[in-house]
């Protein structure tokens, strides 16, 4: 999902994800993989994050691009936790770089300029169902070049999941994110599931795609397929 929540992976531990992210819009494709989301548990209440993937992209016409994309560098801290059935509340500032070296910039893959987000992460599990919020400032190109210009936005979304089966969740999402005029924003619907393979590991998947976008392009298809691994 887009909304990230307040959990954290607990302290000297790992969560792991490896996944293919796809998105098609007004003709071209993007497709990031593989996409490594590596976060790890410090103290029972904050993670250090890191996200690195490897994009291609095929334009209308032309040849297909392919490089580094901008990396994300970040630390969540969940500063208020009345355990697992109450409220959770956290901020995970998280700063976007391209790794030195690499001309993805220039090649129009990722914006060249850092950028950086600050958003707060809101958790309740209600029994039949659990919710998360988030809401946040873009300062700078956060996220894709061609969503986000000089002056940076902001971002809210809201997910709703609910326990099916013994390791089955289902999910659904809506997500908005806003140029520095909030009159320009991107309205996107997911649904998903995560499943359980073991104690460790867990299968994600969703897909979905804009509600409306007066932002850029509309994207008439966006799917996430992924691997967790907890350590």
């Amino acid at each position: 999902m887009l909304t990230d929540d307040p959990g954290t992976p607990g302290s000297g531990h790992w969560e792991l994800n490896f996944s293919t992210i796809a998105q098609r819009e007004a003709g071209s494709t993007e497709l990031e993989i593989p996409y490594l989301d590596l976060n790890y548990g410090v103290g029972d209440t904050g993670q250090v994050t890191l996200q690195v993937f490897w994009e291609y992209e095929r334009p209308p016409s032309g040849p297909t691009e392919n490089g580094l994309g901008a990396s994300v560098l970040g630390y969540k801290w969940r500063f208020f936790d009345q355990g697992d059935k109450g409220w959770q509340v956290a901020t995970f500032p998280q700063c976007t770089f391209l790794i030195p070296g690499s001309n993805s910039g220039r090649r129009g893959l990722a914006s060249p300029d850092p950028g950086l987000l600050l958003p707060i992460e809101v958790g309740r599990d209600f029994g039949p169902f659990s919710a998360n919020l988030e809401v946040g400032r873009i300062l700078g190109p956060q996220g894709r070049a061609d969503q986000i210009g000089v002056g940076g936005g902001w971002l809210a979304g809201m997910v709703l999941g609910r326990t099916v089966a013994p390791g089955v969740e289902i999910d659904a999402e809506v997500h908005t994110q806003t140029s520095s005029d909030p009159r320009q924003a991107e309205w996107t619907f997911n649904a998903g599931t995560r499943i359980d393979t073991s104690r460790n590991t867990t299968i994600l998947f969703s897909v979905g795609r804009d509600l409306r976008n007066t932002l850029s392009p509309r994207v008439s298809f966006l799917s996430y397929m992924g691997f967790q691994v907890r350590i």
